[in-house]
């Protein structure tokens, strides 16, 4: 958000300062990057591995996708330690981009195919509500 406003000063200031603007630009970017892509793969993985591991406990989908949920998801959170140590380089053109494979088989192949496909499983949907009956 604060690459409109410095862009707007970059146009009214002419040519004279633009080195300065430019490298703030540069230096708003890379602090996105190592902020906030960190965070977003934490939460998102925290979030994941939660949601596919009550998957596998109700058994609303079977439990080999759920699985690849679980692993999928499990491997985001050190996707955003790892970066910040400077220890593997998990930017889309980074070799730690393949941790990210499983998580988009889950979430672009095996869950929206069997959700389509057959839904959530009627009989543990029935089992559950039995139980709580």
């Amino acid at each position: 958000m604060l690459l409109i406003p410095l862009s707007q000063e970059y146009i009214s200031s002419g040519a004279a300062d633009a080195a300065h603007y430019q490298t703030a630009g540069l230096l708003l970017k890379q602090a996105r990057y190592l902020c906030l892509t960190p965070m977003m793969l934490f939460f998102l993985g925290l979030g994941g591995v939660i949601l596919a591991s009550l998957l596998w406990k109700s058994r609303l989908v079977p439990r080999p996708v759920s699985a690849v949920g679980v692993v999928g998801y499990a491997m985001l959170l050190p996707m955003a330690i790892l970066p910040l140590l400077g220890v593997i380089d998990t930017s889309p053109s980074g070799r730690g981009a393949i941790l990210a494979i499983p998580i988009m088989v889950f979430e672009i192949i095996l869950m929206p195919i069997w959700l389509l496909a057959k839904g959530f499983n009627p009989s543990a949907l029935e089992a559950r509500l039995a139980t709580h009956s």
